[in-house]
């Protein structure tokens, strides 16, 4: 027998339906004169049912953007050159980060490091 309010398959004898908890007192139908109701699914259910978990990458942001700053200051008064190694690594962290929420970080992070190349490029 099925529910008459969702359509699901009840046990002889019970007394509510195991779906949707309604009672059965002469809402069964027996299961030679109806199918099961087919349950319309929304297309966001239908959509996240196989969706992979995607992460945010809001920490390759926050890297890219401070150490950027850290390369920019041992850039200026530190050494040259650690400060322009320090500014591409900011820039692998910057383009992970890139597609995170705080995307802004990572473009500001990646200028300041660009900023540097082109400055090491110059000198």
């Amino acid at each position: 027998m099925f529910c008459q309010s969702c359509g699901g398959k009840i046990k002889e004898g019970a007394r509510f339906c195991a779906g949707c908890g309604s009672a059965v007192a002469g809402g069964m139908v027996p299961s030679s004169q109806q199918e099961p109701i087919n349950q319309q699914v929304s297309y966001e259910q239908a959509s996240s049912v196989n969706q992979p978990v995607v992460k945010d990458n809001k920490v390759f942001a926050i890297i890219c953007f401070s150490l950027s700053l850290f390369s920019f200051i041992v850039f200026l008064f530190i050494n040259i050159l650690v400060g322009f190694i320090l500014s591409l690594v900011a820039d692998v962290f910057g383009y992970i980060g890139i597609k995170s929420s705080l995307k802004y970080l990572s473009i500001i992070g990646i200028i300041i490091s660009l900023i540097i190349f082109i400055w090491y490029l110059v000198i």
